[in-house]
């Protein structure tokens, strides 16, 4: 089963990443945010970002696959020094009227960053 959802201004994927600028207890959190298209073929799962306040010719993506709620890949063209791997957890809510989809990625190493991408369709509050 192929399910392609592209993102849409109203009831679209939207992603964000936030990370601190330090190990500091002081630091900044610094955040990045923008829309999502998303493509899960069976296992197969594929995220394409597109950055509010996008850098020049910047095409970030993620490849990887998911499996009973985890998933894992490489996200490529997103930070500046390099491809990284990523693993974390897709969740699913359904109430009434709405469903809420959730990505959650984060560094094999733990560092406190988190890129979540998230979906909601219906009448939700």
């Amino acid at each position: 089963m192929a399910v392609a959802l592209a993102a849409e201004p109203s009831g679209g994927w939207r992603w964000y990443y936030a990370a601190y600028g330090s190990p500091a207890p002081e630091a900044r959190v610094f955040t990045r945010v923008g829309t999502a298209s998303v493509a899960v073929d069976g296992a197969a799962l594929r995220i394409d970002f597109k950055e509010d306040a996008p850098a020049p010719g910047e095409r970030a993506r993620f490849v990887g696959k998911r499996a009973a709620g985890r998933v894992s890949g490489r996200l490529v063209g997103f930070f500046p020094s390099g491809d990284e791997m990523r693993q974390g957890d897709y969740r699913e809510q359904r109430v009434a009227n709405c469903r809420w989809h959730e990505i959650a990625l984060r560094p094999q190493v733990p560092d406190g960053s988190v890129l979540i991408v998230s979906r909601m369709e219906g009448v939700c509050q």
